[in-house]
């Protein structure tokens, strides 16, 4: 009989360990997302109230970044799925849009213009630019051109092999990998091209 009791007991308190375990991770996780909740709300309350542009990083799960109704989030996914990196290799994810001004002035001495009344105002203006040109009697020619830069920058991990990859997806399979911290910086703008970019990561 007492045998029988402490198997019992001896399942009992394994049961309630485990359990105690178990709602120890949970309570761990619940707090990791409240305080990443904490920390968006006050970045977007941040966002809110500055008038200047917020650096601070919103923190979301890959949940998130499927189902949000934010526009931005869903753009950059779409991106993501578009240049084909993979969820679980995503590290950040950036969105930044920038606007070029350039104004300039050409003044000649002598008389371009004859007709005293000429006074031409135009812009010429499509989805990424906008070109304002402004010819004013007797010979000033005015250029306020304006450009936009859609950049979006994607941070991930991909398994590549350490030595020269092996002819066979089989072979391929077998091999030693490393992670590699990779970046992608995808440009809108198709006036505008990425000249040359560089990306370090420091290690501590």
């Amino acid at each position: 009989m007492k045998k029988w009791i402490y198997i019992i007991f001896s399942i009992l308190l394994s049961l309630f360990i485990l359990y105690f375990i178990n709602t120890i991770k949970n309570n761990k996780k619940l707090r990791e997302e409240i305080d990443i909740y904490n920390q968006n709300i006050e970045t977007l309350l941040h966002t809110r109230d500055t008038l200047e542009i917020s650096n601070r990083a919103l923190l979301i799960n890959t949940d998130l970044l499927n189902y949000s109704n934010d526009s931005l989030i869903r753009e950059l996914n779409k991106i993501r799925k578009d240049i084909k990196i993979k969820e679980k290799e995503i590290e950040s994810l950036h969105k930044i849009n920038l606007i070029g001004n350039k104004k300039d002035s050409l003044i000649v001495r002598d008389t371009i213009f004859r007709d005293k009344s000429v006074n031409i105002d135009t812009t010429i203006r499509d989805k990424w630019s906008a070109v304002n040109i402004k010819l004013e009697y007797p010979s000033t020619i005015k250029v306020d051109m304006t450009m936009m830069s859609d950049l979006s920058i994607f941070t991930y991990n991909r398994k590549e092999p350490i030595k020269n990859p092996k002819k066979t997806r089989l072979g391929r399979f077998f091999q030693k990998k490393r992670k590699v911290l990779e970046v992608e910086v995808v440009e809108n703008n198709p006036n505008i091209v990425i000249k040359q970019n560089k990306f370090i990561k420091i290690i501590k």
